[in-house]
């Protein structure tokens, strides 16, 4: 794009009229104004919207193509065909395979925060159990939603099977930004004494219960066996019965703490 935008505006270099052509006081040369004229503004208007939609379409199809085949087998020619494009328009927006991975999973991460937000629509004053909750669907939507999460699902999975170490430092920054706020719920709930040990131990209890290899066909009324895409209704089911859970286990260990201090 880069290249077509400054071949025109060559171009129009020799075209006064299209800058708006004025003439100089002394001399009478005529000379062009900075000023690019409406028509010249408007077409390069379009050549930037055409670039930035098909980045864009780039970053949605090749979702696919790296969740059905890796980032290793993810071919540039297997990405060209899905998204119609020739390599050296992917070469032109991202530079080479490695960027394009890393922006698809940046695409997936911002989607995920956008479509299923750690605080839901929660106000201010909401309680540190009411917080809890609405995390724990929030991560469920994550891992087993459909859409884009179920896209960064797939993603995830063949990471852990076959890592690719590109996209660590993004993924570690997502997670210290969503994770301030499960600690802070936990927190408020265990009490301030809690050491932090406790604290990393019930986190991991929560990832670990959001994360875990639920299907559908383990829930009751399912009618797709072995699917690991879950409807709304199932995530806030499961939501609400892991959020129990939780908080049982926190009471029981806030109970203990206090007779152990008596």
């Amino acid at each position: 794009m880069n290249r077509v935008v400054k071949l025109v505006a060559r171009q129009a270099a020799y075209v006064p009229h299209m800058f708006g052509a004025t003439k100089h006081r002394r001399c009478g040369a005529t000379a062009c104004r900075h000023v690019l004229s409406p028509d010249l503004e408007y077409l390069l208007m379009r050549i930037r919207c055409d670039g930035q939609q098909t980045r864009q379409r780039i970053i949605d199809l090749a979702c696919n193509v790296f969740g059905d085949r890796g980032y290793r087998d993810a071919t540039h020619e297997a990405i060209c065909a899905k998204t119609e494009v020739n390599k050296a328009a992917i070469n032109h927006h991202f530079g080479d395979k490695k960027s394009l991975y890393r922006a698809v999973w940046q695409h997936l991460l911002d989607a995920a925060d956008r479509d299923h937000p750690v605080l839901g629509n929660l106000s201010e004053d909401a309680t540190a159990a009411e917080r809890l909750e609405t995390h724990v669907r929030s991560l469920l939507n994550r891992h087993h939603g459909e859409g884009a999460s179920w896209q960064l699902a797939r993603l995830r999975d063949l990471e852990k099977v076959n890592p690719t170490g590109l996209i660590d430092d993004i993924r570690s920054a997502h997670h210290d930004s969503n994770q301030k706020q499960m600690l802070s719920a936990l927190r408020e709930l265990l009490g301030d004494k809690v050491c932090r040990s406790a604290m990393r131990f019930y986190e991991t209890s929560v990832l670990a219960l959001c994360r875990g290899g639920w299907s559908a066909s383990a829930l009751p009324g399912s009618d797709s066996p072995g699917r690991r895409l879950m409807g709304a209704r199932k995530i806030n089911m499961l939501a609400k019965q892991i959020t129990r859970f939780l908080l049982a286990g926190i009471e029981t260990k806030v109970h203990e703490e206090k007779s152990f201090h008596k």
